[in-house]
């Protein structure tokens, strides 16, 4: 994050509010180790307040968004299958940054979603051949074993996207009627380049009147040839259109969507308290259970949270 963004820093100068309420609710209840305050837009609050140690490179990898607990408030459970561009033209960068792109959003999926990856050319290729045609949970080990096969792609050939497109809509349709999976959200991430038309008969035939799948179209590149498509597709399947032109802009642009699969709790001022499971933060070595407050405004949460060793 850029600490000077404005967005950044006003951010930081209004949540200061937040002190006081940190140590009202200590002093209510002095069973609460720590109190977190994590925003959509990057910046983080922690009481009591500790001292960042960057790496040796200068940095702070930590990113409040990427932690189960908010990914648990933020959004409702969902089961996601991502589209990978391999066609010719995603040579070189393109293909480098599609990558990183659904490691991202592989980053945003915790243990009550579910997901596979498909690349697609003129054949439909499944990441990890073993997994053709259902979904597998989104919990560490067969997100890092899909990520080792993210790295054996390459680019060659045509996309034909309506193949793709219908692919990850029968194995949502299929997965949803054997009553597993998360039976609430679902979304196609589509990583490409471009798209030539605009496949409204697919839609058509898969995905309206009700629009159960939203569409979340990631444009690799700088050029903007195809990009009027890509945002319809996004906008006629309630969804929303990015364009990633560098390394760099990866992170915020997948983080996105974020907000979009929120709306429902949002527009209903959900007030729901979460329990996220035991897990060992990968920064520190010890387990923690977190309750969870989700605020009815979008773009920000609160979290209280307890913690056993």
């Amino acid at each position: 994050m850029y600490n000077k963004d404005p967005d950044i820093v006003n951010g930081v100068y209004w949540s200061e509010a937040l002190n006081k309420v940190f140590v009202e609710n200590f002093e209510r209840d002095p069973s609460l180790i720590w109190q977190y305050f994590g925003s959509a837009k990057g910046f983080f609050r922690q009481y009591p307040g500790v001292k960042w140690h960057p790496d040796e490179h200068g940095v702070i990898g930590f990113d409040c968004r990427n932690r189960k607990w908010y990914i648990q408030a933020a959004t409702s459970p969902k089961d996601v299958v991502i589209l990978v561009d391999v066609s010719g033209s995603m040579k070189g960068l393109r293909l480098t940054i599609a990558r990183q792109t659904v490691s991202s959003v592989l980053d945003t999926l915790g243990d009550d979603d579910f997901f596979n990856i498909i690349a697609y050319n003129q054949e439909i290729h499944y990441v990890e051949p073993c997994l053709n045609g259902t979904l597998v949970r989104a919990d560490r080990a067969n997100k890092d074993h899909f990520r080792q096969h993210l790295d054996k792609l390459f680019a060659k050939g045509i996309g034909l996207l309506g193949d793709a497109l219908t692919e990850a809509f029968t194995i949502l349709s299929d997965f949803n009627q054997t009553g597993h999976g998360s039976t609430c959200s679902q979304a196609i991430m589509l990583v490409t380049d471009g798209a030539t038309k605009m496949y409204d008969s697919v839609f058509e035939k898969f995905n309206w009147p009700d629009r159960k799948v939203r569409i979340f179209p990631y444009l690799i590149g700088r050029e903007s040839a195809f990009a009027d498509n890509l945002k319809w597709m996004a906008c006629a399947n309630k969804g929303y259109f990015s364009q990633i032109s560098t390394l760099a802009d990866v992170q915020e642009n997948v983080m996105r969507y974020l907000h979009v699969m929120s709306r429902p709790k949002v527009i209903d001022h959900e007030h729901d308290t979460v329990w996220t499971e035991a897990y060992v933060d990968s920064a520190l070595s010890q387990a923690y259970r977190v309750s969870i407050y989700a605020c009815s405004f979008p773009d920000a949460y609160i979290y209280l949270i307890d913690a056993f060793i």
